[in-house]
């Protein structure tokens, strides 16, 4: 009569455990995506909640003071007069007004009460500003981060190590991808040239953290490129605050 040797399959230490969990994460999510459960219409509403959640729970926005709102607001007006070289505009006035960006169409206008072909609307702001972080903003986003990114690494490890190739498209290589990924996109939403506080940045870089982590997941699912893009816009949106008034 043999023995029999029984060996646990629990992953011994702090690293390999967590590795095995992250694993087992995004297989449940790929059954989850191969049932076809996140399809590119599906994804508008996974972005859309986990924004929402992201906005009302842990956001680290929620913890900054009134004086560091209107510290950042300030910087934001002041960037603004100087793109524009506007010659009028009471950043005061904006900053203690009820609805930002009603004072801020009328201040712009007094720019232009000469040419009233070039005034503006507080509805055309909201809706330049919806186009630009609702739209434009999440769809370039995603074409360089979860596509382009992607498809140069992808492309350079074949090139350089072919051996590696089979790896690529495990469910290791596709955590390593979502990591590398939104790291690399919470990176580039911390350069500000040191314009706004060390709170609001921290603020960023979570929430570009989050963001990265949820459209590389829909991206490496059946919902696909579409399925990120989807997201990343409907979670643009909600989380706007043109909404306010």
């Amino acid at each position: 009569m043999s023995a029999v040797t029984s060996t646990s399959s629990e992953p011994q230490g702090l690293c390999a455990r967590f590795a095995s969990h992250a694993v087992n994460c995004v297989k449940s999510v790929g059954s989850i995506a191969n049932a076809r459960v996140l399809s590119p219409a599906s994804s508008l509403g996974v972005g859309a909640i986990t924004r929402l959640i992201f906005k009302y729970s842990f956001n680290p926005f929620n913890q900054l003071t009134e004086s560091e709102i209107r510290e950042n607001t300030e910087v934001g007006l002041k960037n603004l007069v100087k793109n524009y070289k506007f010659t009028q505009f009471d950043i005061e006035k904006v900053l203690n007004s009820n609805c930002y960006y009603d004072e801020v169409t009328n201040q712009i206008n007094l720019n232009f009460l000469s040419v009233p072909s070039q005034q503006v609307t507080p509805l055309m702001m909201k809706t330049i500003i919806l186009l630009d972080r609702g739209v434009v903003r999440p769809i370039f986003e995603e074409l360089i981060f979860r596509f382009g990114l992607n498809l140069g690494i992808c492309d350079l490890i074949e090139e350089k190590c072919p051996e590696w190739k089979p790896a690529l498209n495990s469910t290791l290589g596709k955590v390593a991808r979502i990591v590398l990924n939104s790291a690399l996109f919470s990176a580039v939403h911390s350069l500000n040239g040191g314009q706004f506080s060390d709170s609001f940045i921290q603020g960023q870089i979570v929430d570009a953290l989050v963001t990265g982590i949820v459209t590389g997941v829909l991206h490496e699912s059946k919902a696909g490129l579409i399925g990120s893009i989807g997201a990343h816009m409907a979670g643009n949106i909600v989380s706007l605050d043109i909404w306010k008034c």
